[in-house]
């Protein structure tokens, strides 16, 4: 059996990092694009008021 070194151990941390970060963003880009109903006839008055 072959020892690990830290930096590799270091390296797979990481790389689950980075898969979890992606999941999450994607996730919340795709709740971030749902719309009420209802809210979707109004959304465009909203922005208007606000710019």
């Amino acid at each position: 059996m072959s020892k690990k070194s830290p930096k590799d151990s270091l390296k797979i941390v990481i790389d689950l990092a980075s898969i979890f970060i992606y999941q999450f963003k994607d996730y919340n880009f795709k709740q971030n694009q749902r719309i009420h109903k209802g809210f979707g006839q109004c959304a465009d008055t909203l922005e208007s008021l606000f710019d």
